[in-house]
């Protein structure tokens, strides 16, 4: 009887640190309890028959068929899949695969602003899979491993994050920081530091943040590599006004990370406003398109119930976050947002990051 194998990762949000990380700072992310799932069944042959819910516009036709992993139509059609098959040397049999994304986009039947179509979140769907991708495969290649939970140095998991970083690194071409596969890996509220390479966790609780936090979906999606290709030529035109923005841009991400983790609000609410108005900064002058028309009429919805609001991640669309110690605040902010026809959520940290069994 074939063996099914079966893994899953969550999603993030940025709290703090973005663009910023991308050169050295540290970030503070959460995981979302929103997961990418990954079943795998293996065949008696070398063939991969695949549905991608979310990752293929033909996923809930007949799946996928490719004659092996050494087949250009899997790079061609699941360039994810591949990069995790090369990134991991994997050697085992063919599969029966579900690669299930479909978390990490809008109800198309529920979502107002765009009702006839779902549209991703913005919430890391291909680092969740990525990593969720990795932690089945890899307890098919090594199957003496178990993921029952996290350990850091344990040598019963499956597979590192050092391994999962540099699969998704691949897939991305070397782009990004791995700041959205530390979430996936880990789960919880996490410090997220490049360079040098370390990741420190916070908490895996949901009061790892000194603040309540409410996350709205803008209305549009938003591609990353666009707006990073855009700073680097904005810091290769203007390299000292790059470096005086990164370097401000840094200490206040620093200054926020520490406040989280002595759990001081105002001070974390303190660094995480001046950290948004300085991005806020860089953005106009180097015309990343990290604040859309959506962001800002969210900021006013935010301002006039007076909580503070920024965006998360790359911008452009996607979600940003609204933030406070005071929850009745938040609860009138986004019964505001979701009158005004967005939607918005209250951020509930998911505490458990890659599951494979």
């Amino acid at each position: 009887m074939s063996q099914t194998f079966h893994a899953s990762a969550p999603g993030k949000l940025v709290i703090v640190g973005e663009y910023a990380v991308v050169y050295g700072a540290p970030a503070l992310v959460s995981a979302v309890p929103r997961r990418a799932t990954v079943s795998l069944t293996c065949r008696s042959d070398d063939n991969w028959l695949v549905r991608a819910p979310g990752l293929n516009a033909n996923a809930h036709k007949a799946p996928m068929t490719f004659s092996g992993i050494t087949d250009p139509a899997l790079g061609s059609q699941l360039p994810l899949l591949a990069s995790v098959i090369r990134s991991l040397a994997f050697q085992g049999p063919g599969c029966n695969a579900e690669l299930d994304t479909q978390a990490f986009y809008t109800d198309r039947t529920a979502e107002p602003l765009h009702p006839s179509r779902p549209s991703k979140l913005g919430l890391g769907s291909s680092s969740a899979m990525c990593t969720a991708m990795m932690g089945a495969l890899a307890l098919i290649q090594r199957p003496q491993t178990s993921l029952d939970k996290y350990d850091e140095g344990s040598d019963q998991l499956p597979v590192t994050l050092a391994e999962v970083l540099k699969a998704h690194q691949l897939f991305q071409q070397g782009k990004g920081s791995g700041i959205d596969i530390a979430a996936s890996y880990l789960g919880g509220c996490v410090e997220f530091r490049r360079q040098p390479s370390s990741v420190r966790e916070i908490s895996h609780s949901r009061s790892a943040l000194p603040v309540l936090a409410v996350w709205v979906w803008s209305g549009k999606s938003a591609a990353t590599t666009s707006r990073l290709q855009r700073l680097q030529q904005f810091a290769q035109s203007q390299p000292d006004l790059f470096g005086s923005l990164m370097g401000t841009l840094s200490g206040l991400t620093k200054q926020a990370c520490e406040g989280a983790k002595r759990h001081d609000g105002d001070a974390f609410l303190d660094a995480t406003r001046d950290f948004s108005q300085c991005l806020e900064d860089l953005d106009q002058r180097s015309s990343l398109g990290v604040w859309t028309d959506d962001h800002r009429k969210i900021a006013y919805i935010a301002k006039q119930c007076g909580v503070f609001y920024k965006t998360s991640g790359a911008g452009g669309g996607d979600c940003g976050l609204a933030l406070d110690k005071d929850r009745g605040k938040l609860e009138y902010f986004l019964a505001s947002a979701l009158r005004a026809g967005y939607s918005g959520w209250h951020l509930g940290a998911e505490n458990q990051g890659l599951k494979a069994d």
